[in-house]
């Protein structure tokens, strides 16, 4: 594996985390927390960008 293939993997899995993190925050239940984590792990960077 390729280190830019590793860093990808570590940005995607804390953009995941600080979404789940962030539904957590708001007391919703697994379904709010699974999609938040999901849509800012795939679209965060996209919408950043």
């Amino acid at each position: 594996m390729e280190f830019i293939s590793i860093v990808d993997i570590i940005g995607t899995i804390a953009f995941a985390m600080s979404g789940a993190l962030r539904a957590i925050e708001k007391e919703m239940d697994y379904y709010g927390i699974a999609v938040f984590g999901i849509t800012t792990a795939v679209a965060g960077g996209t919408i950043r960008d």
